[in-house]
């Protein structure tokens, strides 16, 4: 297929490999009739839905034999985002279904896919001579682009809504079908519009319109003349689990509890897409298996539901680019905080229990404080000074939402009211004990904080040392806490002249493409250091092709822990193979920190154990 960007409407791209994967993912789940799930990983794509436009596209040779009907959940009116970034080229759109449309016409009565045909194939008379296209024939001086239209434009969909249903007919081939003869034919518009009729649709359905009869008034009940869809796209990436918000789960599982019950034995297989490992793990243990049970599917009670990583550089669908990781560099970390580590481990446990006993609000209390504890203990200085540079950078809302993630307060009165009012039930005795160890480490943070002589002795090897390195912190925030921190503290005044010439401070956004730059520029570090890392940031580094030669890791143990279990999780997927070697250094050296220190952090994403096969 051939699809332009919409910013460079004169290149002609085919889709990047990781997309390639994902659409064969999405034809063998189609083929076979079994469900999948697929952890696109390190880089979450810009949208799912698109992956129904491009398996659409591949199908548009045969469209009148065989269409595709997708249930798209959870649907937004940001959905089709991504595709309308993407144009199609017309000429690809005319070859690919022209022998399609030579079989309908022959037939009597006319398939239900002539409408669609017969509107995608005015677009070959856009510049047809007339004084109506003399305004479009200026408009494509100044941007070819509008000679094509948009993915979104071509694929007829309906998002439902707990307020009715939101169509898109009006937006079906919107900006050029006036251009063209098919602006006196609506009644071919009409069929390309209608989900009963068109080869291709996308249902969506929003969060809170998970309910049968709108389902049917969608067209969506074969029992009541509605269409069965061929399969069920679940977008799960870190946007969609932010709009279904804590409940996440529970709202999934109603959703497919709902399929089941429309469908019974016919429902149609799953497609779930995630970029979190935690998630494929709730996936592929529980929700979709018992999706399967429900639907009787072939071996669904021996093992979990068939799960690939795919792997992706970059989120856009377009990109050619591929992971290929070569041989591990030299991997030290050094880890500190047991008591940090006690805490975080009891705080998480205490959060299950208070969850099983219904008592959420308590439980994100907990949360919250666990949160907060570990951005502490992961400032490159005493907290005291953190607050000090709030204050001279940043004023008013800036500077309010910018130590929220920091402020011990907010928890501890909510934990302390908690416990004041008797509100914790039995929990009471936990609740008060996690709460002592809080107020404890967070007063040592203030004024020495444990993170920073880690960080103070690294910064100074550093800057002692002939080599270039580069230093890298989780957000921008850190990165300017902890510039402003060297420029403020005597005590490291000979590490000031090192900054920029042989200390390089980056954020993650920032650390790639230095990286990058100093390769092509032929100015290599010879170190690269990360600075209290979250897990998905420092493996989504250590994914890229170069890296320097010595890679270091300074993080409390919570946070050595919590990046271990994602790489055994990963370790265990099939498609993991080119980065397979350097996860397993990163695992060792992890391993050996941990110092043979093993907890239990039952937080609700973990892993469920998994069962022995003969």
């Amino acid at each position: 297929m051939f699809v332009r960007r919409r910013n460079e409407p004169a290149a002609l791209c085919g889709i990047g490999p990781s997309a390639s994967e994902v659409v064969g993912a999405f034809e063998r789940v189609l083929a076979s009739g079994t469900s999948e799930v697929l952890l696109i990983w390190p880089q979450s794509p810009e949208g799912v839905a698109v992956f129904h436009t491009l398996a659409a596209l591949d199908r548009m040779a045969d469209c009148d034999r065989a269409g595709l009907a997708t249930l798209f959940f959870p649907w937004s009116r940001s959905t089709g985002a991504t595709q309308r970034t993407l144009l199609i080229d017309r000429n690809h759109i005319y070859d690919a279904t022209l022998p399609a449309l030579n079989r309908i016409l022959s037939e009597s009565p006319q398939n239900t896919a002539f409408g669609y045909l017969m509107a995608l194939h005015s677009l070959r008379h856009l510049l047809s001579s007339g004084k109506k296209n003399s305004r479009l024939k200026r408009a494509l001086e100044e941007d070819p682009g509008l000679m094509h239209p948009t993915l979104f434009e071509i694929m007829p969909q309906c998002g439902i809504q707990n307020a009715g249903l939101h169509t898109y007919e009006d937006q079906f081939l919107r900006r050029l079908r006036r251009h063209t003869w098919i602006a006196e034919r609506k009644e071919h518009i009409e069929a390309a519009a209608d989900p009963l009729r068109t080869p291709f649709f996308l249902f969506g359905v929003h969060p809170d319109a998970v309910r049968i009869k709108l389902w049917r008034a969608a067209g969506l009940d074969p029992r009541h003349g509605g269409r069965r869809p061929d399969a069920v796209l679940i977008d799960l990436t870190r946007r969609a689990r932010n709009r279904l918000g804590k409940a996440s789960r529970q709202t999934l599982s109603r959703f497919l509890g709902m399929v089941g019950d429309l469908y019974g034995n016919e429902c149609p297989p799953v497609l779930a897409i995630s970029d979190d490992v935690f998630a494929v793990q709730t996936l592929k243990w529980e929700l979709i298996k018992d999706y399967d049970a429900r639907r009787g599917a072939e071996g669904h009670h021996k093992r979990p539901v068939k799960t690939q990583v795919v792997l992706s550089p970059k989120p856009d669908p377009l990109d050619q680019e591929t992971i290929v990781a070569g041989a591990p560099p030299e991997i030290t970390a050094e880890a500190y905080g047991t008591d940090v580590l006690a805490a975080v481990d009891n705080g998480l446990k205490l959060r299950r229990l208070l969850i099983d006993a219904g008592d959420s609000e308590n439980a994100d209390a907990v949360t919250a404080a666990v949160d907060v504890l570990q951005n502490l203990v992961s400032l490159p200085g005493p907290a005291r000074d953190f607050l000090e540079f709030l204050a001279d950078n940043y004023e008013g809302y800036e500077r309010q939402s910018r130590g929220a993630r920091f402020d011990h307060l907010t928890p501890r009165g909510k934990i302390r009211s908690a416990l004041q009012q008797g509100l914790a039930g039995r929990h009471h005795h936990h609740l008060a004990q996690f709460l002592a160890a809080f107020d404890k480490l967070c007063r040592t943070t203030a004024t020495d904080n444990p993170g920073r002589k880690l960080f103070d002795e690294c910064i100074r090897s550093l800057a002692r040392k002939v080599t270039r390195s580069i230093v890298v912190f989780s957000n921008q925030l850190l990165r300017g806490f902890a510039e402003w921190h060297i420029e403020s503290d005597p005590a490291l005044a000979d590490v000031r002249q090192s900054l920029g010439r042989k200390l390089l401070l980056v954020d993650r956004r920032e650390a790639i493409e230095e990286l990058e730059l100093s390769r092509q520029e032929q100015k290599l570090f010879q170190r690269i250091v990360f600075i209290e890392p979250h897990a998905e940031d420092l493996l989504h580094v250590l994914t890229r092709s170069w890296l320097p030669e010595k890679v270091f890791v300074l993080a409390n143990l919570a946070r050595a822990e919590q990046t271990l279990r994602r790489i055994r999780i990963l370790l265990e997927l099939d498609g993991i193979g080119p980065v397979r070697e350097r996860l397993l250094a990163v695992q060792k050296e992890f391993e050996r920190v941990m110092g043979g220190r093993t907890i239990d952090l039952p937080d609700l994403d973990a892993a469920p154990p998994l069962p022995r096969l003969g």
